[in-house]
């Protein structure tokens, strides 16, 4: 199990950027930047394969919005719970584990299903 969820805090998920969180990214650049230095960043790094270059530069001045923003370009899979066992002295015949997945918006759950599937091969 520790390995598995070792497996899934190591994921890179595929970056998305939907219409309403490329209008949020370019309202905090502008907001933090400026019109004329905000678009500038825009221009050239709002695309799947920049964004978390913008998305630190927002950092730079306001992590929490950075991050809020970073969540919302990619799936996220935080695995954060295992619990199994009941005494000190005696090795648990099973565990369960809980991982928090967060899914972008218009997304099924085949994706982290087969990531988590995945993750337990190993």
């Amino acid at each position: 199990m520790a390995k598995a969820f070792i497996n899934l805090s190591n994921l890179k998920t595929k970056v998305v950027i939907i219409d309403e969180v490329a209008r949020a990214i370019r309202a905090a650049v502008t907001a933090f930047f400026g019109e004329n230095e905000g678009s500038k960043i825009i221009d050239s790094q709002l695309n799947e394969l920049e964004v978390d270059t913008i998305l630190d530069t927002i950092a730079s001045k306001d992590k929490e919005t950075a991050e809020e923003l970073r969540a919302l370009t990619r799936m996220t899979i935080s695995p954060n719970v295992i619990t199994g066992g009941t005494e000190t002295n005696v090795i648990p015949g099973t565990c369960e584990g809980k991982v928090d997945i967060r899914l972008m918006p218009g997304r099924t759950a085949t994706i982290p299903l087969r990531l988590s599937r995945n993750a337990f091969k190993d």
